[in-house]
């Protein structure tokens, strides 16, 4: 899946949250940077990294270890959406790196701060074995063809799938929520909810699903309200 192009999905609004200061967590350590204001529901958040100590008397000629992110972590009620460059990321002494991070804020309107908490071991990854990926709405049902796939993910990672609502809505009709079934979860649609039926031959929606934290089989469904 390519997430860097969900970047702007969503119409800007109000501001949805207030991020009062943003904690990065590492090996044991805890920096902070300054916090920010969210408008959309997908942000993006710049975190530099240096790999140099400047709290010992090791000559800086002496090479140490490289720094090594192998996963991200977000604190609720943030969502993660993707990281770049693609995980995991070397930093060599000496070096620097930025750290790119795709997040999705909350439905609700959030104010306090965000801790980012970077992995120096490889979380397990997760089995989704997806029979079979359906659209519902009141008594109609539309299965989408050959989309039965086998995926490993990352615990919680969120992907981003297009829906042509058109097999299940009609022309003017409003939509007032989507949603999918457990043990998956929505983190943001575009266009967002609630939204009209406003074009006639063709009227796709995204959608960002999370993953679960464990192993499944079964179907995806898609619930149009």
């Amino acid at each position: 899946m390519d997430f860097k192009k969900i970047l702007k999905l969503g119409k800007k609004s109000s501001m949805r949250a207030r991020i009062t200061g943003i904690n990065i967590k590492y090996l044991g350590s805890m920096h902070e940077i300054d916090g920010m204001d969210i408008k959309d529901k997908v942000f993006e958040i710049k975190v530099p990294f240096q790999n140099k100590s400047g709290s010992d008397l090791i000559a800086d000629h002496i090479k140490r270890p490289d720094l090594v992110l192998n996963g991200v972590k977000l604190s609720a009620p943030f969502e993660l959406v993707d990281v770049h460059p693609d995980l995991p990321i070397n930093v060599p002494y000496m070096s620097k790196a930025e750290v790119i991070i795709h997040a999705a804020a909350p439905d609700v309107k959030y104010s306090g701060p965000l801790t980012i908490e970077f992995l120096d071991r490889p979380e397990a990854p997760v089995r989704i074995g997806i029979t079979k990926i359906s659209l519902l709405r009141k008594n109609k049902i539309a299965d989408i063809e050959e989309s039965a796939t086998i995926l490993k993910a990352k615990k919680g990672q969120i992907f981003k799938r297009d829906f042509q609502l058109y097999s299940v809505v009609n022309y003017m009709d409003f939509v007032e929520e989507i949603s999918v079934n457990k043990p998956f979860s929505i983190a943001g649609t575009d266009p967002n909810t609630p939204f009209q039926i406003s074009t006639k031959d063709s009227f796709i929606i995204s959608v960002l699903i999370k993953m679960p934290d464990f192993d499944y089989t079964g179907p995806l469904e898609l619930h149009v309200e």
